[in-house]
């Protein structure tokens, strides 16, 4: 008899995992109260989640000033509802990286509670496979787990978080030829790509 949480696991053996996080989010806790960092954040990150709706990806979760997202991974299905996809979703990397790209937008036009420049935006990507689950019996949580395979000897989430860690203030990141992104300098390929 299978185990009732092998159940509510899925494997999912292509998928964009996106992490953003904002520069100088403790400095700017050091100097303004809990309220006013929870607004500002909750402003900005309801513009973030309009994008993920936009783009047709799905926010994982929000960490204090991080930000996770997944592409390729939910979809709707036919009663209309989202659901966890069955299929790879052949646009998951363009649809993460336009979002990315609109993030950066969108943050370099949101001024700092505190000191009133922009906000900076540190933006990892990476494909690759993961497995979503549900984890927990009191307030579970829909959980994502990257996978170590033979082939790709990285874990998908892992690559992902060091992409944004390691990542120029304002820019993307992606193991693409180990390339740095910056903002425009791929639009044109990306957007041929998607149309």
């Amino acid at each position: 008899m299978l185990d009732q949480h092998q159940l509510m696991a899925r494997y999912h053996p292509e998928v964009t995992i996106m992490f953003a996080d904002l520069v100088s989010f403790t400095s700017m806790c050091s100097v303004l109260g809990a309220p006013v960092v929870m607004s500002f954040l909750n402003t900005l990150f309801c513009a973030f989640d309009d994008l993920c709706d936009k783009h047709g990806v799905y926010k994982v979760e929000t960490v204090g000033d991080g930000f996770v997202v997944a592409g390729g991974l939910m979809g709707v299905d036919q009663d209309g509802f989202r659901s966890v996809n069955q299929h790879t979703d052949p646009l998951h990397a363009c649809k993460v990286f336009a979002l990315a790209r609109d993030m950066l937008r969108v943050a370099a036009a949101t001024p700092l509670p505190h000191t009133g420049a922009p906000v900076g935006l540190r933006v990892g990507l990476h494909c690759g496979p993961c497995t979503s689950g549900v984890i927990g019996r009191k307030m579970p949580r829909f959980c994502l787990f990257g996978c170590v395979t033979v082939l790709r000897r990285r874990d998908t989430m892992n690559v992902a978080s060091r992409m944004e860690t390691t990542c120029s203030v304002g820019s993307k990141k992606a193991p693409i030829n180990q390339l740095v992104v910056q903002p425009g300098a791929l639009d044109h390929a990306w957007a041929n790509r998607m149309s």
